[in-house]
């Protein structure tokens, strides 16, 4: 099961052009994140990876700082750290 996410995964990079991909809010792209988790950490760990992913890398989120740092607020009220947002999300922020 493993190898078959990892090669859905493989696939779906050679398919579609990065420059043709939904963009992340993450700063690792969805499809790089559960790609990585399911090859160290293994199939369960991926499909865990993926559902999180699928659920809250959408747009509806707001952006907040709270003690000099800023957060992300998905549409199902999970918090992402400043850490792991897109940069290009950081920057429109400050504009």
């Amino acid at each position: 099961m493993r190898n078959t996410l990892l090669i859905i995964i493989k696939a779906y990079w050679y398919l579609i052009p990065a420059k043709n991909r939904a963009r992340c809010i993450f700063r690792e792209s969805c499809s790089n994140h559960v790609f990585n988790k399911t090859k160290i950490e293994g199939f369960a760990s991926g499909l865990k990876a993926l559902r999180f992913r699928y659920k809250n890398c959408r747009p509806g989120y707001h952006l907040m700082t709270v003690n000099n740092e800023t957060i992300l607020v998905t549409v199902n009220n999970e918090t992402i750290l400043e850490k792991d947002i897109d940069f290009r999300l950081l920057t429109q922020q400050n504009l």
